[in-house]
């Protein structure tokens, strides 16, 4: 049912923006049936095809739903962020309608994040972030002098981004931060929402389910003025009472995982620290993960390096070769060439239930393959790209 209604009030926006009227108000999820024993949704998906999720960043942000990114602290969430969102950025001022215009930050032509393709927003890029000013300032000049722009290219990507803190909405529209939200959203035009982090945009109990209830309905309007939002915060953690011991302080996006209200949930989690010749290039190798998804399968993932530079003030992301448990599955398969899980499970000597996983994962983004029901291989067509 949860499902369905999502299809029903996709195939609603897109017969309202084709001029049809698709009001149906014949019981609470809005079917009727004709004579012929189809609903109209059904009709209406014959006549018009099937719908299907679009995306700002596929596969991890998906366009006009909300998205959550979680992860611990210090892992790269706001890093990663705020980079995809200089880049859509990019590719909103690189408006289609003029001639001489251009995606600055393309590779080779194409619109495209680490090699994951980027789609245009409905409008600028809306930050809502924690921080001040001043540390928001100095977080955009690392990413963008990676990047060797121009005084004048900065001067126009800034046109495609608006930052926001969490201090000057409270000042002035006190506790109603979401109204101050949307003002901005309409000012602006923002195609894209991004909140950093999830939790300061809630003033009560970030543990209370009916308020994390609130704060997901008082983001709907955002989502009907045609805005994606994507959500930030941190992974549940643990604190320790006198009283009941060991406890598991949920943060926002847990919470609103077990309500069910996270449609489309990306963990990003920490591999490894990363050494490089250079002693002033340090960083951490991080991996995005889409671990609880209505839209899209589960499992897939993007391995990162997070990487810094303290002499030229630069800071960047570029894609990694696999790291953690994943890589030694990887190279042992390579070395070994076919072998039995259990085989596997032995070797690396973890639990089989974790080896299980992470070989379905490998398999469905085609690092390896299973020729036969409990063998693995290393995936040669892998090697020839």
């Amino acid at each position: 049912m949860e499902r369905d209604m999502q299809i029903y009030s996709k195939i609603d926006s897109v017969a309202r923006a084709n001029g049809e009227n698709f009001v149906n108000g014949q019981n609470s999820v809005g079917v009727r049936y004709d004579g012929n024993g189809y609903t109209k949704w059904e009709l209406w998906l014959q006549k018009n095809g099937s719908v299907k999720d679009e995306y700002l960043l596929e596969p991890f942000i998906i366009k006009d739903t909300i998205n959550l990114w979680a992860g611990g602290y210090g892992w790269g969430k706001s890093t990663i962020a705020i980079n995809v969102a200089i880049h859509l950025a990019a590719l909103w001022v690189a408006d289609p309608d003029e001639p001489n215009a251009r995606n600055l930050l393309a590779v080779d032509g194409k619109d495209e994040w680490c090699g994951l393709p980027i789609f245009r927003p409905n409008g600028e890029v809306l930050y809502i972030t924690e921080e001040t000013e001043r540390n928001c300032a100095i977080r955009w000049r690392r990413m963008l002098n990676a990047y060797g722009l121009s005084a004048e290219e900065r001067l126009l990507l800034n046109g495609g981004i608006t930052s926001v803190t969490f201090d000057h909405l409270r000042k002035r529209y006190k506790r109603d931060v979401f109204k101050g939200i949307l003002e901005a959203v309409t000012e602006r035009e923002a195609g894209l929402v991004v909140v950093d982090t999830f939790g300061h945009l809630i003033g009560d109990n970030i543990n209370d389910y009916s308020v994390i209830t609130q704060a997901f309905q008082g983001l709907q309007p955002v989502l009907d003025a045609g805005c994606t939002v994507l959500l930030i915060d941190h992974t549940a953690k643990q604190y320790y009472s006198e009283n009941e011991g060991q406890q598991e302080g949920l943060t926002p996006i847990g919470s609103g995982q077990k309500l069910g209200q996270a449609r489309h949930l990306t963990t990003i989690r920490f591999i490894d620290r990363i050494t490089t010749a250079d002693p002033h290039c340090r960083g951490i190798a991080v991996r995005m993960e889409i671990t609880k998804s209505n839209h899209t399968e589960t499992g897939v993932s993007k391995d990162f390096d997070l990487l810094f530079d303290s002499d030229t003030d630069s800071q960047w992301i570029s894609p990694s070769s696999l790291r953690g448990l994943d890589g030694e599955i990887v190279e042992l398969l390579k070395e070994r060439g076919q072998m039995k899980r259990k085989d596997i499970v032995e070797e690396l000597d973890k639990p089989k239930d974790i080896i299980k996983k992470r070989l379905s994962a490998l398999v469905r983004a085609g690092k390896i393959v299973s020729p036969k029901y409990g063998y693995y291989a290393y995936n040669q067509q892998e090697a020839r790209k």
